[in-house]
C-alpha cells in the first residue's frame, strides 16, 4: 500500500462520516466522534492518516456500524495489517534488512 493512499478503516469512516451528512447536513464530526464512543481530536487525526486506530478502540467501534461480516472483517484487517506493517519496519530499520508481508488484507479483497 502507498503512504498516500488511507487503509481502508480510515477510508471507511470517511465515507461513514460523510453518508451521515448527506441525511443531516448539521451533523459533524464531533457528533460522529460521540456517536462511536471515539474523543473528536481523535477521531480527525485517525481520519487524517495522522494516528493509527488501536486495536481496542476498533473492537470497541465496529458493533456501532451497521455493516456487513465481510466489512467487518476488512474494518478489522486493515488495522491488524497497519499495526504488522508498523512492526515490521521497526525490525527493518533496527536491523537494516528488507522485510516483505506476503499477504496483506487489501490483497483479499475481491
Amino acid at each position: 500500500m502507498s503512504p498516500t493512499q488511507p487503509r481502508y478503516y480510515v477510508t471507511f469512516l470517511r465515507s461513514e462520516l460523510q453518508r451521515r451528512a448527506q441525511k443531516n447536513p448539521r451533523y459533524s464530526l464531533p457528533a460522529f466522534a460521540h456517536a462511536i464512543d471515539l474523543h473528536p481530536s481523535a477521531l480527525s487525526r485517525i481520519m487524517h492518516s495522522k494516528q493509527e486506530l488501536s486495536i481496542a478502540a476498533c473492537i470497541k467501534i465496529i458493533p456501532k456500524f451497521a455493516i456487513t461480516e465481510q466489512e467487518k472483517h476488512d474494518f478489522l484487517s486493515s488495522v491488524v495489517e497497519e499495526k504488522v506493517c508498523g512492526i515490521c519496519d521497526l525490525f527493518a530499520r533496527a536491523l537494516g534488512v528488507e522485510i516483505r508481508i506476503p499477504f496483506t488484507a487489501s490483497q483479499n479483497a475481491s
